[in-house]
């Protein structure tokens, strides 16, 4: 079969941007492997035992004195008991939705802020939920020990090399020096995050400080405006530097698992400062008002986890009152003005939901899942925010769980509409 000079040109023209669309994607990997095979990498051995992997705790008084490290002590660790009714729902018909740890007790883990003098951050690598810091030859991560997994994704990261009792830096890494009082913000580019373990870092800051952070987002850089915090005062640490401090103020991470919960003191204390200090960016915004159904919308690829019959389940919730937000179209600044009157918030899991902190007079959260994955994340904070009720529903997933996504938890589902209004009726129908 002969092929025509023009379509063979369009075949070769195809391939070729399909090599570039590949090449663009793994740019990063090529450029690291490109730079390793004309700069091979050196390294430098710090010497470490077992003992001087420190994992950072109120009680290790002498480790810490060692350092050289400060701690203040903020919230012990305490154990929350909740009112709220909860009701779970399987629509899905199945064994597999599970809402066992959906309940009114959780314990919190104990909060406090080290401050250290002469500390080096390490460069930062997308892996990492947490920077660490060495002095001398200690390495630590605030509250939580290098565990196997992170040194062998450290190995990769090609910054690092483990050698049983050496861990061996990299010389090309240059030191950056930060003069003065800095906060270890470190930021999130998610929502729930953001709020929950990062925001209320900024209790801790004093203008003046500078503020170190390692995710390069627009609610990072949101967070940074509202506080106020001047250009000249933000440091991005990034892979290719270390980030000596002259002082630096570490806050606990207020984080929650599926057993254990926010500080809810904490948590609120950071969400009245971000009521605050962000209204000015919001003058003109109005709540949206009593009934609200958070979407998921513009969500797609691996995060997805939306309703598939969406658009039929909202023409039905609106003839009751709702409104509808895709929080991703606002700002956060703009969401916090826009949940203030909101008594009942519904939704399918997602990030978008933690804007029911900002609801001033709270009192029910019915929230959406696919048949494989539930979690009890929102229940906690509606629960922190004093809610009255709470309802999680589970549906068929339109998709099965694969390699990539052995949960089931980033896919597309199916709402019962008919089971799922008679539930919604019967809440609006207690707050008016």
């Amino acid at each position: 079969m002969k092929i025509n000079k023009s379509k063979l040109i369009v075949i070769i023209l195809l391939c070729f941007s399909i090599s570039l669309g590949i090449a663009y994607k793994k740019r990063a990997q090529i450029k690291n492997l490109i730079h390793t095979i004309i700069y091979p990498p050196t390294y430098v051995n710090v010497d470490y035992t077992d003992k001087e992997f420190l994992k950072i705790q109120p009680r290790d008084f002498k480790k810490l004195a060692t350092l050289g490290v400060k701690y203040t002590f903020i919230s012990p660790e305490e154990t929350y008991t909740f009112p709220t009714e909860i009701h779970t729902y399987n629509f899905a018909k199945n064994d597999l939705p599970n809402f066992s740890n959906f309940k009114n007790t959780y314990k919190t883990q104990e909060l406090g802020v080290l401050e250290g003098a002469d500390l080096i951050v390490l460069p930062n690598a997308h892996y990492q939920q947490h920077p660490w810091y060495i002095k001398e030859d200690y390495f630590f991560k605030p509250f939580k020990e290098i565990s196997e997994d992170e040194k062998k994704r450290i190995i990769e990261h090609n910054k690092f090399e483990f050698d049983q009792g050496t861990i061996r830096i990299e010389k090309s890494v240059k030191l950056v020096k930060i003069d003065g009082t800095s906060l270890m913000y470190i930021g999130e580019s998610n929502v729930y995050h953001q709020i929950i373990e990062f925001f209320p870092a900024f209790l801790n800051y004093k203008k003046g400080d500078k503020v170190i952070y390692k995710h390069d987002s627009k609610l990072v850089h949101a967070a940074l405006d509202y506080m106020e915090v001047p250009l000249e005062d933000r440091v991005f640490i990034d892979n290719d530097h270390f980030y000596s401090t002259e002082k630096v103020i570490i806050p606990a991470i207020n984080h929650g698992g599926n057993n254990s919960a926010p500080n809810k003191i904490e948590t609120m204390k950071g969400v009245q400062l971000l009521k605050e200090k962000s209204a000015k960016f919001a003058s003109d915004i109005k709540p949206l008002g009593t009934y609200i159904y958070v979407s998921r919308a513009d969500t797609g690829g691996s995060t997805k986890r939306s309703v598939a019959n969406e658009k039929k389940l909202v023409d039905e919730l609106k003839k009751r009152g709702f409104k509808v937000i895709v929080p991703g179209k606002h700002t956060l600044a703009e969401q916090v003005k826009m949940f203030k009157e909101a008594k009942v918030i519904m939704g399918p899991h997602g990030a978008g939901l933690t804007n029911l902190l900002f609801a001033d007079n709270f009192k029910a959260l019915i929230e959406l899942f696919p048949e494989n994955f539930q979690c009890n994340c929102f229940l906690k904070l509606s629960q922190i925010n004093n809610a009255k009720e709470y309802h999680g529903l589970a549906f068929y997933s339109v998709e099965s769980p694969t390699a990539e996504n052995v949960q089931g938890k980033n896919v597309d589902f199916v709402v019962d509409i008919p089971k799922t209004l008679e539930i919604v009726d019967k809440v609006i129908e207690k707050y008016k």
